[in-house]
């Protein structure tokens, strides 16, 4: 069975290293094939994390993740099951997520955090209305498995 992994980062970041990179090894030992794509890569989220300078919100949030999961959408028709860990673009409507459901109906979305909570600080608060308040509903009706 061939998987495809989309994380937000590489091993870098938590989420990804604790939900998907740990299993890798495991699930390749087992015959399964897998790749993994992800949004922002290792030092735009280092980037982030020590700066967090406006541009380096914008190369981790949109520059990178757009480019990253273009490339995605050429991948998941040729796999046999997409996994998808969090957003695919964080802070932006769910197309990248709608596109790859119609180019692979075999979607697992796992999400790890309240993803679906209204963000505090204002500057946020407006990214999170303009991916769309039902984005996570979205998702999940695209999905055939939720973890």
């Amino acid at each position: 069975m061939k998987v495809l992994f989309l994380t937000q980062t590489p091993e870098f970041g938590a989420a990804p290293r604790y939900r998907v990179y740990q299993y890798l090894d495991y699930l390749r030992s087992k015959g399964f094939e897998c790749r993994v794509g992800f949004g922002a890569s290792n030092d735009c989220f280092k980037n982030l994390v020590e700066r967090n300078r406006v541009r380096d919100k914008l190369r981790y949030y949109y520059c990178e993740p757009l480019i990253n999961r273009t490339k995605s959408l050429f991948l998941a028709k040729d796999y046999d099951l997409v996994f998808i860990q969090r957003d695919l673009v964080l802070y932006f409507p769910y197309l990248f997520e709608w596109l790859i459901s119609k180019l692979n109906k075999k979607i697992i979305f796992d999400y790890d955090d309240a993803l679906f909570e209204i963000p505090n600080s204002i500057g946020y608060r407006f990214l999170y209305y303009l991916r769309g308040k039902d984005k996570i509903a979205n998702v999940i009706k695209l999905s055939r498995h939720v973890i």
